[in-house]
């Protein structure tokens, strides 16, 4: 765990340091910005990035050796929310990446007993006599009411009991779930830019979080501590920068495929 997880270099590639609009910053971000800017936007100090990274990776580490529930968040941009889906289902870890449901943690009892009716409905749907069972016209109507409720809850189905920590890619986007998480005492991780609050989070790693590449290269990263800890390979952490590359069908989207015109 005393390695380096990534590059200096390999950071800057995937534009890790390029932080938002000057015009858009929160004082409270100064600790972790550069004096200097390029072209208009703050640039983080990868430095502090880096040792905010290592610390995040070994506590995530450490809950997911334990057996704890990990839950990733990012509930509005389209691009972004799929690269943290495909991270987090790379390592079989929870995910919200639709639409966030209000309640979904401080009303989890709730959304318990969906969870439950869409394990019922996998079960019923996956006996091999369904069909001299029930009608077509009933087992279609089984099918339309799973995939009504796998719309929202897909990447939380098999989620028992309230996650230990979130993880959320954007605090402006995502307020509304760290909110939760605060009211339920449950630990917030967080990728915040130059124009984040980094207060409402309790694990911050300062760094882009607007940019597909960046975003591919942190979900990652924190994905493979999971992927450590329950002895499977990890996909970025230790990997020589020759070995670690972005997936084709990212390298063809503008690094602005999300640009922040607001600060927390």
């Amino acid at each position: 765990m005393d390695k380096q997880l990534v590059s200096l270099e390999k950071m800057i590639e995937f534009d890790l340091h390029l932080g938002a609009n000057t015009r858009l910053w929160n004082p409270k971000m100064s600790p972790y910005l550069l004096k200097e800017g390029y072209k208009r936007r703050h640039v983080i100090n990868l430095e502090k990035t880096a040792r905010h990274l290592k610390d995040v990776y070994s506590y995530l580490f450490d809950l997911s050796r334990s057996g704890l529930e990990i839950m990733f968040v990012s509930s509005k941009n389209k691009v972004i929310s799929e690269i943290v889906k495909e991270s987090a289902k790379r390592v079989n870890a929870f995910y919200i990446t639709q639409r966030w449901l209000g309640g979904l943690l401080t009303n989890f009892k709730q959304v318990n007993k969906t969870l439950k009716i869409l394990t019922q409905l996998d079960e019923m749907l996956e006996q091999d006599n369904i069909n001299q069972q029930l009608t077509k016209k009933e087992i279609l109507q089984l099918r339309k009411k799973k995939a009504k409720i796998e719309k929202n809850y897909d990447g939380i189905k098999g989620l028992t009991k309230l996650p230990n920590v979130l993880i959320v890619f954007n605090p402006i986007n995502d307020l509304i779930p760290i909110l939760e998480a605060q009211k339920m005492n449950i630990p917030v991780v967080g990728i915040v830019n130059s124009n984040n609050n980094p207060d409402l989070i309790n694990f911050s790693i300062p760094a882009n979080n607007y940019s597909p590449k960046s975003v591919y290269l942190l979900a990652n990263l924190l994905c493979d501590a999971i992927a450590e800890a329950v002895g499977q390979d990890t996909l970025i952490a230790y990997k020589e920068d020759s070995l670690i590359n972005l997936p084709e069908h990212l390298e063809i989207l503008s690094t602005n495929t999300y640009t922040p015109k607001q600060s927390t």
